[in-house]
């Protein structure tokens, strides 16, 4: 994939895309090994209980090809959309891999939204199939009726009232199965934005993607292919991220990768279990999960090559943790559903900049622009943006020709976030529009705040909001969770007051500090401070400081 170099500049300037006309994603993850190294393991499914489940590339090849014929048996043709509401299982990936070798269109839905957001996605791209299990399949038959595209519910845990049996589907399916002959812009698989910032969109890719996202996994996990690499990470499987950064591209190198569900609450230790029982070299974590770990001193049985984030920045404090107790730094990622791997932070392979999103992976180019994609020079904060075209970027929002036109300007796909460039050409992200503190001219980054609160002994997470006039954002207030263990006393919050008193400049400090149980986050792990802002703008609201607001503590809903 990339080429081994020890400088930024070799490796990046080496890369060049090699995109085919004809291009089966399945093939190219699966089928190519299982004709190369059938015994091979693949997949190990970490079941909490027993001894792990090892699925060989030559075993997950039948099972997608059966897969693929079961599908077909029961009236489904390509461009056809399947839904996945299932937790990390080897069925999970099975279906995607179906799915992709014969032309339809996998769509993976969190298993942590409420009814609401799972009928309006399931209804938005009108699903066919389902493909479930009994812990959520009374969800599904409370919205049967609210689901009119959906004919086929199939379970992987046995059939039930009106689901079919999706193991006995497969055993009764040809085991031979020809892959459809498809191309690199057809549509293979569908994602819905994690709702951070607005209404939920379905991001639509084609089977590039594979392509577009190996040589930013490659570079973020510091040249991936090394023996004994193995792959994990515990968020859900339901976005691009998890898919991306842990299974697909760990496949596509013939390594394997595991299945293990960490059903909330996060639990630190279950998840330096799983690190330490399978010697994981390989760890994709949001940044909201870094956070939450350093609860717990990681066992010595834990050893770790490489380490990726994404989804917010970690900010330089969690980095440095990581270094003392993890023994690795935290290689940060800028991605999106719509456009993955544009920014990394890999000190291995470039000048540490903490706290800073680095610099494009090989065949990226990234910008800063204004509002006609003009680019910006440094220092000046603008809109982030990648060079179009580009494999990994998205091909459309699903049935939202507008939307997709406002993405794309001057040659620029734009992220939405606002970023900017130093001297050297480092880029740093400075928020999203709508998440930005303004405090006179002055655009004040969250992470800037929350980096700062981290570094108290007794705070877990933290998010910053603007508050007072919404036109001026005349206030900042800071909203933080504790570690365990620790009393939320008004000692706590005058040490903290003190710090960042410390830290901050006179500007950026809070004007209000609130200790809660939990912070809202989107299914995918991202904070969401809109939540907090629309609680901040209840008049007369005053819940208590230990107990989250009702948005905090709901599920992700119809962003």
């Amino acid at each position: 994939m990339l080429k081994r170099a020890a400088t930024y500049r070799e490796i990046y300037d080496a890369f060049a895309w090699r995109v085919p006309a004809r291009y089966n994603m399945a093939v190219d993850l699966c089928d190519r090994h299982a004709a190369q190294t059938p015994g091979k393991v693949a997949l190990i499914h970490d079941r909490d209980r027993g001894e792990p489940r090892r699925y060989r590339f030559g075993e997950l090849a039948e099972l997608a090809r059966r897969a693929a014929n079961a599908f077909a048996g029961v009236g489904l043709n390509p461009g056809d959309r399947v839904g996945l509401l299932l937790p990390q299982t080897p069925e999970a990936l099975v279906t995607h891999l179906a799915c992709w070798r014969s032309g339809l269109i996998s769509l993976p839905v969190s298993i942590a939204l409420d009814e609401e957001t799972l009928a309006y996605r399931l209804n938005d791209v009108e699903v066919a199939l389902l493909v479930t299990d009994r812990a959520r399949y009374p969800r599904i038959q409370r919205l049967r009726t609210r689901l009119p595209s959906l004919r086929i519910v199939s379970l992987i845990d046995g059939a039930d009232i009106g689901a079919r049996d999706f193991h006995a589907d497969l055993a009764r399916a040809s085991p031979y199965h020809a892959a459809a002959d498809t191309g690199p812009d057809d549509p293979a698989f569908l994602a819905h934005t994690s709702g951070s910032t607005g209404p939920s969109k379905a991001v639509v890719h084609g089977h590039r993607m594979l392509i577009g996202h190996l040589p930013g996994f490659d570079f973020a996990y510091e040249f991936f292919g090394q023996p004994g690499d193995l792959t994990w990470s515990p968020a859900d499987w339901a976005g691009g991220g998890a898919l991306s950064m842990a299974v697909m591209q760990a496949l596509w190198f013939g390594h394997p990768t595991i299945a293990c569900h960490v059903p909330p609450p996060f639990d630190p230790e279950r998840v330096y279990g799983v690190l330490g029982r399978h010697r994981v070299g390989n760890l994709y974590m949001m940044a909201t999960g870094f956070k939450q770990i350093r609860a717990a001193p990681p066992p010595a049985d834990v050893k770790l090559r490489a380490v990726i984030s994404a989804g917010e920045p970690v900010g330089a404090e969690m980095v440095e943790w990581s270094k003392g107790a993890l023994g690795v730094g935290i290689n940060e990622v800028f991605g999106q559903n719509e456009c993955n791997f544009l920014l990394a932070h890999v000190p291995k392979f470039m000048a540490a900049r903490p706290g800073s999103l680095g610099l494009p992976p090989p065949g990226f180019v990234a910008s800063v622009v204004d509002a006609e994609g003009r680019e910006l020079g440094a220092g000046e904060v603008g809109e982030l943006a990648c060079r179009s075209p580009n494999p990994v970027l998205m091909i459309e929002y699903w049935r939202n020709p507008e939307a997709t036109r406002a993405k794309f300007k001057n040659g620029w796909y734009l992220t939405g976030d606002l970023a900017r460039r130093d001297d050297q050409g480092y880029f740093w992200h400075q928020g999203r529009p709508e998440d930005v503190i303004r405090r006179g001219r002055r655009l004040i980054a969250p992470v800037e705040i929350e980096d700062a609160a981290l570094k108290h002994r007794a705070v877990a997470n933290a998010a910053a909001i603007g508050t007072g006039d919404p036109e001026a954002h005349d206030g900042i207030k800071l909203f933080v969770t504790l570690k365990d263990g620790a009393v939320a006393d008004t000692a706590v919050t005058a040490e903290l007051s003190a710090l960042l008193a410390a830290s901050l400049a006179t500007d950026a400090r809070p004007s209000a500090i609130a200790i809660i149980d939990a912070l809202p986050l989107t299914s995918t792990g991202k904070v969401m401070r809109r939540a907090l802002r629309e609680r901040e703008a209840v008049p007369d609201a005053a819940p208590s400081a230990r107990r989250p607001p009702p948005a905090a503590r709901a599920k992700a809903g119809p962003e």
